[in-house]
C-alpha cells in the first residue's frame, strides 16, 4: 500500500514538481558548501551559487527535454554527443557571463573583493556539472523505470488477453464436443428404436448415466482419471448393446485412477472416434483394442480399431474430435504430450502419452 501511494506521488504531476523543488534546493545547497572550499565565506558562496545555479538548470532541462527525447531516444547517438557537447560549451559561455556579474554586483568592480571561487575555472566546472550530470541520470533512470513499468502493464495485459483466448478457445472445443457426442448417440438410439430392439431400454439408462457426466462434471477444469475412465466404460457398454456380438473388444485398464487427476472429456473422443469412423457401413467382425496405462504420473492411451473401406477412401478416418481433441492438447497440455496417430491396411491406431502432473509441479522440474 505504502508502494502504491509513492508510484502515484512519483508519477503525479504534483510530485514531480516537488522533487524538482527539492532536487534544486539540494544542488543550491551543495554549490554553496562546494564552492566554499576555497574562500571559505559562505556567504560569498551562497551568492555565487544563486547566480550559477540557473546555469545549471538551464543546461539540465535542454538536455533532459530537448536532446535526450528527440536525439537519445531515438538512438541517434552522434547527433546526442555532438549537440551535448556543443550545450556544454554554451554553458561554459555563460559562465563567463556570471563571474562578470559578480565582479559587477557583488565584487563592486573590486577584484581583490571578488574571491577565488570566482577565477578557478577549473572547480568552478566541477561542481556545476556535477549537479547537471546528476540531473540527467536521475532523467534517464525515470526514462528506464517508466519503461519498465509499461513494459510490465504490457505483458501483463498480454497474458490476460491470452488467457482469455485460451479459456474462450477451449468452452469453444468443448461447446464442440458435447453436441457431436450427443448427436452420434441419439442417432444410436434412433437405430435401435426402429429396430425395436429389446436393449433399448438398458441404453437410455447408459445414456442418463454418461449426461449426468456431462451436464454435472464436465465443467471443471480437472475430473479425476476415474472419473474419465468410468465415462469411456460406460460408452463402451452402449455401444457393445448396439454391436453385440459383431464387436470383438479387447480392453486393459490399469491405471490408479483416484490418484491422477485430468481435464473431462479428453480421452473419450479417441473411443468415441473408433466407434464412429471406424464401424460405420461394414457387416464385418469389428476389432477394437483400448489400453490404459498410469506409471507414476504419466499416462499412456493406446486406441486401435478397425475400420471400414469406405471410409479409409472417403478419407474420413480422423473426424471433427480427434482434430478437437487435438487442439485441447495443445492448448491444455502444451510440451507436455505426445499425439501420434496412424494407420495401416486393417487398423486404426491412436498412441498418446500424457504428463498429468499439475502445471507447477511440471514447470518446477523442467
Amino acid at each position: 500500500m505504502i508502494s502504491d501511494y509513492l508510484n502515484k506521488l512519483v508519477y503525479s504531476k504534483g510530485g514531480r514538481v516537488l522533487a524538482h523543488v527539492v532536487f534544486w534546493w539540494l544542488s543550491l545547497a551543495f554549490l554553496m558548501v562546494f564552492f566554499a572550499r576555497i574562500s571559505s565565506d559562505y556567504g560569498f558562496s551562497l551568492r555565487f551559487a544563486c547566480l550559477m545555479l540557473p546555469v545549471a538548470m538551464g543546461t539540465t532541462y535542454f538536455i533532459n527535454y530537448s536532446l535526450v527525447p528527440k536525439y537519445l531516444l531515438t538512438r541517434n547517438y552522434g547527433k546526442f554527443i555532438l549537440y551535448f557537447v556543443y550545450t556544454l560549451i554554451v554553458s561554459m559561455y555563460f559562465q563567463m557571463w556570471v563571474i562578470a556579474l559578480t565582479y559587477i554586483s557583488i565584487a563592486e568592480y573590486n577584484y581583490e573583493k571578488l574571491g577565488p571561487v570566482a577565477g578557478d575555472f577549473i572547480f568552478q566546472p566541477v561542481g556545476l556539472y556535477s549537479i547537471v550530470l546528476l540531473g540527467v541520470a536521475l532523467k534517464l533512470l525515470r526514462l528506464w523505470m517508466k519503461a519498465e513499468r509499461e513494459r510490465a502493464e504490457l505483458k501483463s495485459a498480454s497474458l490476460e488477453a491470452a488467457l482469455k483466448l485460451k479459456e474462450a478457445e477451449l468452452q469453444l472445443l468443448k461447446g464442440q464436443i458435447h453436441p457431436h457426442f450427443l448427436f452420434n448417440t441419439l442417432n444410436n438410439l434412433y437405430g435401435l428404436a426402429l429396430e425395436k430392439s429389446d436393449v433399448l431400454p438398458d441404453s437410455i439408462l447408459r445414456l442418463s448415466e454418461l449426461l449426468d457426466f456431462l451436464l454435472y462434471r464436465s465443467n471443471k477444469s480437472l475430473v479425476p482419471l476415474a472419473d474419465e475412465i468410468k465415462l469411456i466404460r460406460d460408452y463402451i457398454a452402449l455401444e457393445e448393446l448396439r454391436f453385440e456380438e459383431r464387436l470383438r473388444l479387447e480392453l486393459d485398464i490399469q491405471a490408479n485412477g483416484n490418484d491422477c487427476s485430468i481435464a473431462p472429456f479428453l480421452l473419450f473422443p479417441f473411443v468415441e472416434n473408433a466407434f464412429k469412423h471406424g464401424f460405420m457401413q461394414d457387416d464385418q467382425q469389428l476389432f477394437l483394442s483400448i489400453s490404459i496405462q498410469t506409471k507414476g504420473e504419466r499416462l499412456y492411451l493406446t486406441v486401435t480399431n478397425s475400420f471400414s473401406k469406405a471410409e479409409k477412401e472417403a478419407g474420413q478416418l480422423g473426424g471433427v474430435g480427434l482434430s478437437n481433441v487435438r487442439k485441447r492438447l495443445e492448448l491444455l497440455y502444451p510440451g507436455r504430450h505426445k499425439l501420434t496417430i496412424e494407420n495401416d491396411e486393417r487398423h486404426f491406431i491412436v498412441n498418446l502419452e500424457l504428463d498429468l502432473k499439475p502445471k507447477d509441479d511440471a514447470g518446477s522440474d523442467s
